[in-house]
């Protein structure tokens, strides 16, 4: 019997508890907890006492996809999040069998909804596909150059579900179901606090895509639903520059929401997204009130996605008075903000907005210690932050998430070093942050979220240049940013924080060091 467990290392054989626990990334107490609850397909040797136990990886990736929508790992104790820097190669095995499980699933759908099934088998296979898909999703969240397969996947089964949904038969609930798979397409398209391709008009055509499938769902659910895609439409609508788009969004959300309580998920995520918009549109006053609204200050740090919520909210608020002159009072929310996110990637080490919001107050305190003039504090602070998601980067160069954080941060660093009067150092530096720009806008240049970025860049640059007496390089870089502001402008995509954050700057800066610059 030895000689047979030894002879098929060959199959995904893993030998020991402390093996099996570490292909799930958990401990041994945990594994052995799921064999009794959870039915963990483990092995013996029979007829020994004590006998070693053993598993197949094959088995355990089948395990898995069953397992639902929550991760097995949820059980584990809480541990330090590390994303990993040096890349392990991921189980071909759980990646096969949770595509033949998604595979199986929509021919067995597919068929169901054409011939008669006894009982509700046709909800159940729909369950046991979206459960697979989820769990994958999940699991592959955790692990470097997979954003593209899960967005091929999720791509995939949004539109099977799509297919039957259009059925003149099919009910509303598979409408709804089809309508959420695009919303999981649309994040892992694009969102800024997690893995993705940060495409926001593939995000925003899988949102209309799910909006239409639910449009005329009058039901409790397909309400609440509705509410929920709207809101993330608003958030990528903002972005895009068509803040008044964004605030009807919202205004049919509230009509949605109705006598929704205020503690309520959906309502909190309302509020969030109010704010921002509220932001966008420059009435910072609106966007602080509704960031520190009772609901979302009074969140429970019990609760992950509650304690979540309250974080955005004090990056919100933060955010809001930085741009209404609070510059203190931005960096002390900054401050509590990041705390409290470190606090949470410790509390909750798989789910991955704490570990990308750790990182993103960690950049929100250097920048606003620059704008304080604690210069040298500044430069510490962005310097590390650079380092951290220059790492990231290197080890996951699909997740376009991370290198947005990359470019954001160099941006800021090269600022600290102007401001620090090292402008031939920070010209070096943003110089790299205008190359890597101009390539993201490269691939998609009729995007005004990308010209906008560009422009902050330009000026950037330009007034490094300047400060290094560089001043044919710094009036060529503010001439190119004025030209991508008339572009933005004549589009009607320029809004009132782009004037107040970037265009008075820059026609001031520009004026100074190119008289007969047009800004």
């Amino acid at each position: 019997m030895n000689d047979s467990i030894s002879s098929t290392a060959n199959a995904g054989q893993l030998r020991g508890w402390k093996e099996i626990g570490r292909w799930f990334g958990v401990d041994e107490r945990t594994v052995k907890r799921w064999e009794t609850s959870r039915a963990l397909p483990v092995h013996r040797v029979p007829g020994k006492p004590r006998a070693p136990v053993y598993a197949y990886s094959g088995e355990l990736a089948g395990w898995m996809a069953a397992q639902g929508p929550a991760d097995p790992s949820a059980n584990a104790p809480p541990r330090p999040y590390t994303r990993p820097l040096f890349r392990r190669r991921w189980p071909v095995a759980l990646v096969a069998a949770v595509i033949f499980a998604l595979a199986s699933g929509a021919f067995w759908l597919f068929n169901a909804s054409r011939t008669p099934a006894p009982g509700a088998s046709g909800d159940h296979v729909r369950r046991l596909a979206g459960n697979s898909l989820t769990a994958l999703n999940a699991r592959l969240e955790q692990q470097p150059r997979t954003v593209r397969l899960r967005a091929a996947l999720a791509e995939e089964a949004a539109a099977a579900l799509r297919e039957l949904a259009l059925e003149a038969s099919a009910p509303l609930t598979v409408r709804r179901e089809a309508a959420m798979a695009y919303r999981r397409l649309a994040i892992i398209r694009s969102a800024n606090d997690r893995p993705s391709l940060l495409d926001r008009t593939g995000a925003r055509e899988a949102l209309e895509r799910a909006l239409a499938l639910v449009a005329t769902d009058e039901t409790p659910e397909g309400k609440r639903l509705r509410a929920t895609l709207l809101i993330d439409a608003s958030r990528h609508a903002a972005a895009d520059g068509a803040v008044d788009q964004a605030q009807t969004m919202l205004e049919t959300v509230a009509g949605l929401l109705g006598a929704t309580p205020p503690g309520d998920a959906l309502h909190r995520d309302w509020i969030l997204a109010a704010s921002e918009v509220a932001q966008w549109r420059g009435d910072y006053a609106r966007a602080i009130a509704l960031a520190e609204n009772k609901a979302l200050t009074s969140a429970s740090d019990g609760d992950a996605d509650q304690a979540f919520q309250a974080v955005r909210a004090r990056d919100l608020a933060s955010e809001a008075k930085f741009y209404a002159g609070d510059v203190p009072g931005a960096l002390a929310g900054y401050r509590s903000a990041a705390q409290a996110a470190t606090a949470g990637a410790a509390r909750w080490p798989n789910d991955l907005r704490w570990t990308w919001y750790a990182g993103r107050e960690q950049w929100n305190v250097g920048s606003t210690l620059g704008e304080l003039k604690r210069t040298g504090e500044a430069v510490t602070t962005l310097g590390h932050a650079l380092d951290h998601w220059d790492a990231l980067a290197r080890a996951d160069p699909e997740d376009e998430s991370v290198t947005t954080y990359v470019r954001a941060v160099r941006l800021s660093y090269g600022g600290a070093l102007r401001a620090a009067g090292q402008p031939a150092a920070a010209a070096r530096v943003l110089g790299i942050s205008v190359g890597e720009t101009r390539e993201w806008l490269a691939r998609r240049p009729g995007s005004y979220e990308r010209q906008r970025a560009m422009v902050v860049r330009l000026s950037a640059l330009g007034d490094a240049l300047a400060g290094a007496r560089n001043l044919d390089g710094a009036c060529a870089a503010y001439g190119e940013a004025a030209s991508y502001i008339r572009s933005i402008d004549a589009a009607g995509k320029l809004s009132k924080l782009d004037r107040d954050a970037v265009v008075g700057t820059l026609r001031t800066n520009a004026t100074a060091a190119c008289p007969t610059l047009r800004v």
